[in-house]
């Protein structure tokens, strides 16, 4: 049997591993906690030139890979057209942690057209 203060005392300790676990799964990257975002794209064709603008923000090409990291000033969806529209049609495409499905791909590369 456990006495109160044993059940306190494991309530806390578990209380506090919880707390750490929920801080280091929300925690932003450090970009992200500067107001900048993370963004990442797969081109179907290797990228012109290593340095491109497309809208207001300055994507770093190597191959078919582009990174970006620039204030999200409109929706993903639009830094998505715009890069596609400057570069060409995308195989993926990533702000931070969250990845565009297969339909948001498809909208996005009608710009390219």
């Amino acid at each position: 049997m456990l006495y109160a203060s044993e059940k306190l005392r494991l309530f806390i300790a578990a209380l506090g591993a919880s707390l750490i676990f929920v801080t280091a799964a929300v925690a932003p990257s450090e970009a992200h906690a500067n107001g900048r975002h993370a963004f990442r794209a797969e081109l179907v064709q290797p990228a012109a030139d290593a340095k491109l603008v497309a809208g207001e923000t300055l994507w770093r090409c190597e191959g078919q890979s582009c990174t970006a990291v620039s204030e999200l000033t409109s929706s993903p969806r639009r830094f998505c057209a715009q890069l596609a529209k400057n570069a060409g049609a995308l195989t993926s495409f990533r702000v931070d942690t969250v990845e565009f499905d297969v339909a948001q791909l498809e909208r996005c590369n009608a710009a390219a057209d």
